[in-house]
Formats: structure tokens, C-alpha cells, sequence
């Protein structure tokens, strides 16, 4: 039976989540002023039911910072940004305009780097949680839609996926994105269970 994430252990891994924002707030704060990142909503769906679902949300392309890592969890953890948003966020960090020739190779390394801060805030504060080490791969780029991305074969169907929808705010301007987190069941009891405890 797969993972319920009922109202409370929603609110309660958003909580964790935005507790997690503040180290990734803090290094982005020092290379563009204004930045506020804020977790909105946190699902989970079976891969399967994102491969297969008809919503635009993960239907549209996107770029996507992501790694794999290894240890006491084992899965997939990455950011995701629609295009539109990506290149949004990369012109307020930058300066760059939308005319510049250098951009997509700018978008890339940029995201890279906003990407890499905020799982590396995300994992170290999940490492403190489980009181454990991980290993990790080095954050790839890839661009496609969140479905696309997924599909990793009939193996990882029923693995689950938790999605937090977050917003980058830098001065007035708002960028859209989500996080994906992917493990296998027990694992994602594991890590509610211990998010639960120590917030309850």
C-alpha cells in the first residue's frame, strides 16, 4: 500500500523543508540580494502515476539540476524548473538579457549552481535527521519535461516521488520550481517518521 501523506505530515514535511531553505537562502543571499526561497505544498505520487498523468505540470519542459545518492536512504533527490522559469531566475541572478548569446550556456551553469545549494541544504539537514552519511553523485543538468525525466523504467514504477512546490522570490520577481525526491517505500516512512518526531 503506497505511503499516505495526510494534512499533518504534509504541513509537517513543508515545515522541515523551509527549515531547510535557510542555509540555500543564506549562500544565494550573497550572490544576488533579496533572495527568499518558501516551500508552498508537498505531495507524493508513485512514479508511475507521474509518467501516466495528464497534468501540465509535469507534462512541460523543464531543467532539471538532479543526483543519485547512496547510504542509510538510497534514491534520487532534484530541482526542477520549468523553461520559462529557469531563464527568469538565471537573467535576475546574471543581469543577462534574454538577447545574450552566452545565455543557455549561462542558464546551465547557473542552475547547476543554484541547484547544487539548495540539495546540498536539503540532504544535510536530511542527514542530520536520520543522524546518518550519505554519498552522493554530481548534480547532472537535463532538460525535458518532470515525466520524461521519471521514466527510469519498470523497476521504479511503484518507487515513490515527494514533490515540493517552491518559490524562488528575488526582489519582486517570482520563480516557480519544484523539488523531487525519490525512494522507495519503507525508505519514505522512514524519513516521515523521523520528520514527524521531531517536530510533534
Amino acid at each position: 500500500m503506497k505511503v499516505e501523506m495526510t494534512a499533518e505530515a504534509a504541513e509537517k514535511a513543508k515545515e522541515i523543508l523551509n527549515i531547510c531553505m535557510k542555509r540555500p537562502e543564506h549562500v544565494l543571499g550573497i550572490i544576488s540580494s533579496g533572495v527568499s526561497i518558501k516551500v508552498a505544498g508537498v505531495n507524493i505520487y508513485t512514479v508511475k502515476e507521474i509518467v501516466e498523468s495528464p497534468k501540465k505540470e509535469f507534462e512541460e519542459s523543464s531543467a532539471t539540476i538532479g543526483l543519485s545518492f547512496t547510504g542509510d536512504l538510497a534514491g534520487i533527490i532534484a530541482v526542477s524548473f520549468p523553461m520559462e522559469s529557469a531563464a527568469k531566475l538565471v537573467m535576475a541572478i546574471s543581469g543577462e538579457n534574454a538577447g545574450t548569446p552566452e545565455l543557455d550556456r549561462l542558464r546551465i551553469a547557473t542552475l547547476r549552481e543554484v541547484g547544487g545549494i539548495v540539495i546540498s541544504g536539503i540532504m544535510g539537514s536530511i542527514g542530520n535527521v536520520l543522524d546518518s552519511h550519505m554519498d552522493y553523485t554530481v548534480p547532472s543538468y537535463e532538460k525535458g519535461s518532470i515525466a520524461s525525466l521519471l521514466n527510469l523504467g519498470d523497476r521504479m514504477m511503484d518507487s515513490l516521488v515527494l514533490i515540493a512546490n517552491v518559490s524562488f522570490t528575488l526582489h519582486d520577481l517570482n520563480v516557480e520550481s519544484n523539488i523531487l525526491m525519490v525512494l522507495e517505500e519503507e525508505q519514505l516512512k522512514l524519513l516521515l517518521d523521523k520528520i514527524k518526531g521531531i517536530l510533534s
